[in-house]
């Protein structure tokens, strides 16, 4: 079998599976050029296999704070000797990308790429593959377990852009669990999604925590945040913490006006 090369900073699954934590963020600040922050003093924590609702109103700063812990955006710091204000897995985030999975809000994909949905998954191997190195049966037999979890068995060879959006969303999963990513940040999945399809897409979001996943959701449904559907700790989210909880204990209206009024 061909050799293959990987990233040797690259944390390894056995350190990952004894850390408690799969997100740690240390009094985290980031603001745009020019702009005022958007994000200031996040302090918070996330347990392995946890699933949290990350929630807000629009430019609450949701969408900058799932990139920033994808690693797609770097927090503002003031000193060059800062200790690092973003853990994941209890590690640096530079040694943690294959093992995270962030999925853009779908108004920022463009689907008339003509790509098929196999092809969509197949880019989750990618991270395993090291320099040089083509796919082999391994991965295709990981590809068709993850397509036939997902549901998309039938549709591996269609284009991504004939799907429906529920479908689309669960071809993205698809390919977060190809990576074999521990951490998944989804950025307002249910946009746009009739009920059944987010429906769909909140079982596939149980089982994977079911495995050991760990999932961060961010969204302003409000109805299936406060049914207890998307996650069982909700995170409130404008600009800083408003609250940390259970659904019960967060999606209050006392609660909620600090962060919509």
């Amino acid at each position: 079998m061909q050799r293959r090369f990987y990233y040797t900073r690259h944390i390894h699954n056995e350190y990952i599976e004894s850390a408690v934590h799969a997100v740690c963020l240390d009094h985290l600040t980031f603001a745009y050029p020019g702009k005022a922050p958007t994000l200031t003093d996040i302090h918070f924590c996330v347990a392995q296999g946890e699933r949290v609702a990350l929630l807000g109103p629009n430019g609450a700063g949701k969408s900058t704070l799932l990139k920033l812990m994808a690693g797609l955006l770097k927090p503002t710091s003031s000193s060059a000797t800062q200790a690092p204000m973003i853990k994941i897995f209890e590690a640096p985030i530079d040694t943690c990308h294959p093992h995270t999975a962030y999925l853009a809000q779908r108004s920022e994909v463009d689907w008339r790429f003509p790509i098929t949905v196999r092809d969509v998954v197949m880019m989750g191997r990618y991270a395993h593959l090291g320099w040089f190195s083509r796919p082999n049966k391994i991965d295709t037999h990981i590809i068709d377990e993850v397509l036939e979890i997902v549901g998309l068995t039938a549709l591996a060879q269609a284009s991504i852009s004939d799907l429906s959006g529920g479908q689309q969303q669960r071809t993205f999963i698809a390919r977060a669990l190809a990576q074999n990513a521990r951490l998944l940040l989804l950025d307002e999945p249910f946009n746009n999604l009739d009920a059944p399809s987010q429906r769909s897409i909140i079982e596939l979001t149980k089982l994977l925590q079911s495995q050991g996943k760990t999932i961060i959701i961010s969204t302003h449904e409000l109805g299936s945040v406060i049914a207890g559907d998307v996650a069982e700790t909700v995170i409130l989210l404008n600009h800083n913490i408003i609250a940390i909880g259970s659904p019960a204990q967060v999606v209050r209206p006392d609660v909620l006006a600090q962060a919509y009024l």
